[in-house]
């Protein structure tokens, strides 16, 4: 009998195969073509085996199937032998070992497109976001936003929930926005359910913050000239949130009453004035008259900075902060004002009229301020999307490494977080 083999490799994604194939004739004529694929994957440890009829010439190599996942066994010709060498479908290979991220109630704001984007420049790039709920089962990791959607109870019971499941909490708001214990997700359903939290809270297993900055790697030059002679007015706050946790609305009543000149724009406007249009050039030209902007938080809770800073952190303003945060981490020196450096709202105003009356010292406060830029949540190339889901990622592919669970999600998301 006259047997021709052929040899050849092929490279999939992550796996190296080398093909051996074997034709040998039949007495009838047919061609039995016995293709024995060796799939090496790090240390060579699958082996698969198919076999395939045909009749006159092989078929070319692109036209081999590589089969991955199924069950593959090698042609007998003899009816009901078995010559089967393994089950690949009950091995570990590339389709199996996707990582699949459920959001349970997605955020409107957040786009599956953005996410999926994010996560092909991760270390780990088997992992992929989707909202179809028929997944629930089998997804690796369920995200759950506290904020939104949720029962007294969650969607399964523990009997029937897949053991290598990791259960996230999400939220971007403050503890002292909900209310406290009263919420669902404090209810005793919910207890010792969630594995990791994914806040904007530095201590959390996934940190997700409003927006990044970075330093710029080039050099920024401006004509800060130009930009303080176009600056007549003192401070603008765009608001509509007018009664919030941290009373926000209080203390810039208490700094109107100093002789602050300051025009409110939105819902919380006396005056009428409209929010700028949600694009650059409208916010840049409105902001661009004005010496100062409030970026002032709804609450004054540990960690909690929010758009309201990253939002217009890149126009030409110099920002007014309260909040929680540590503005002394996060933004660099003498960049912008703390209000709560000052002992009182007449001193901080009157510290106000006099850096708005001193060009050289408030150019050097505006290019101290450009020496970083932001990337805000809502922007496509947003570093914090990037950074929290790899994280994700990177544990769901390290699960031994992260197992945890938090008794209460209160043990994470405490109202004595918050001063207000």
């Amino acid at each position: 009998m006259c047997l021709v083999v052929f040899c050849y490799t092929l490279q999939y994604t992550n796996y190296n195969i080398l093909v051996v194939t074997v034709f040998r004739p039949k007495e009838n004529g047919t061609v039995i073509r016995d293709m024995i694929s060796y799939i090496d994957h790090f240390n060579w440890s699958t082996l698969a085996l198919s076999g395939l009829e045909s009749t006159g010439s092989p078929p070319p190599t692109s036209s081999v199937p590589l089969g991955f996942g199924a069950v593959t066994t090698m042609r007998s010709e003899s009816p009901g032998q078995n010559t089967s060498l393994i089950d690949v479908s009950s091995t570990s290979t590339q389709r199996d070992n996707n990582k699949k991220i459920l959001w349970f109630n997605k955020p409107s704001w957040m786009t599956e497109h953005i996410l999926e984007k994010t996560l092909q420049n991760c270390e780990y790039r088997n992992c992929h976001t989707s909202t179809d709920m028929k997944l629930f089962d089998t997804a690796a990791a369920v995200i759950f936003t506290i904020s939104s959607g949720l029962g007294n109870q969650p969607p399964v019971t523990p009997d029937k929930r897949n053991p290598d499941q990791a259960w996230v909490f999400f939220t971007l708001e403050a503890p002292s926005y909900y209310g406290g214990l009263g919420q669902p997700y404090f209810a005793e359903g919910w207890a010792s359910t969630m594995n990791w939290s994914m806040t904007y809270m530095h201590d959390a297993d996934i940190f997700f913050p409003y927006g990044t900055l970075e330093r710029r790697s080039d050099a920024y030059s401006r004509n800060y000239s130009a930009i303080y002679k176009n600056k007549t007015k003192l401070v603008a706050w765009f608001v509509s949130n007018c009664r919030t946790p941290g009373r926000r609305e209080d203390y810039v009543q208490e700094l109107k009453n100093a002789s602050l000149e300051i025009d409110i724009y939105g819902g919380c406007s006396q005056e009428g004035l409209h929010l700028p249009r949600f694009q650059s050039d409208d916010i840049n030209q409105t902001l661009s008259h004005y010496f100062f902007y409030f970026s002032f938080e709804n609450s004054i809770c540990e960690d909690y900075v929010t758009e309201k800073l990253f939002a217009h952190y890149n126009y030409d303003v110099i920002q007014v902060v309260r909040g929680g945060a540590d503005y002394k981490r996060l933004l660099p020196e003498n960049s912008y004002i703390d209000s709560a450096n000052f002992d009182s709202p007449a001193k901080m105003v009157e510290y106000l009229k006099t850096l708005a009356g001193n060009k050289t010292k408030y150019v050097e406060m505006l290019a101290k301020k450009h020496s970083v830029q932001c990337n805000g949540i809502l922007a496509e190339d947003d570093k914090s999307y990037s950074k929290s889901f790899c994280t994700l990622c990177q544990k769901l592919n390290k699960l031994d490494e992260n197992k945890k669970v938090y008794t209460s999600m209160h043990d994470h998301y405490r109202q004595d977080r918050c001063k207000s």
